[in-house]
C-alpha cells in the first residue's frame, strides 16, 4: 500500500484508505491488532460498516467473509492472510497426537483482500 500512497501522492503514508468491519458497533469485536498496526502510518483510514457507492476510496481493505462488496469494476483485489491461529476445535485425537509429537496443529487463518483502484495501478511507472 505504501507504494500505492506513493504513486498517488507522492508521500508513502497518505492514501485513503476504507477498512470495512461490520461490527464497528460491537464493542466487544474490535479490528485485528495486526490489521490496526499495519494502518498506524497512514494518516487517512475510515472506518465503515458497510462500503457506500459515496465512498470513493484509493483502496478497500475487507474481510474476505465479507458480503460482496462489488468492487470488481472500478478496483482489482489480492487476498491474503493477516494471521494464523490454532484450530483448537478441529483437534482429533490424530491431531493431539501429532501435536505432541511433532508439534503440528490445524490452523484458522484470517483471509483479508485488499482492494485498489484500477486507475492507480495503471498509473504505476514501473509497470
Amino acid at each position: 500500500m505504501s507504494d500505492i500512497a506513493e504513486w498517488k501522492n507522492g508521500d508513502r503514508r497518505v492514501l485513503d484508505i476504507a477498512v470495512i468491519n461490520p461490527n464497528l458497533n460491537c464493542v466487544y469485536c474490535p479490528m485485528p491488532p495486526a490489521l490496526e498496526w499495519a494502518l498506524r502510518q497512514y494518516s487517512e483510514v475510515t472506518y465503515y460498516t458497510q462500503l457506500s457507492r459515496e465512498a470513493d476510496k484509493s483502496a478497500v481493505l475487507a474481510s474476505l467473509n465479507q458480503p460482496t462488496l462489488n468492487l470488481t469494476t472500478a478496483y482489482r483485489g489480492q487476498s491474503f492472510g493477516l494471521f494464523s491461529t490454532p484450530d483448537w476445535q478441529q483437534m482429533s485425537l490424530a491431531a493431539w497426537i501429532s501435536y505432541v509429537v511433532h508439534r503440528e496443529v490445524p490452523v484458522k487463518q484470517e483471509q483479508y483482500i485488499l482492494w485498489v483502484k484500477n486507475q492507480l495501478l495503471e498509473k504505476n511507472p514501473n509497470g
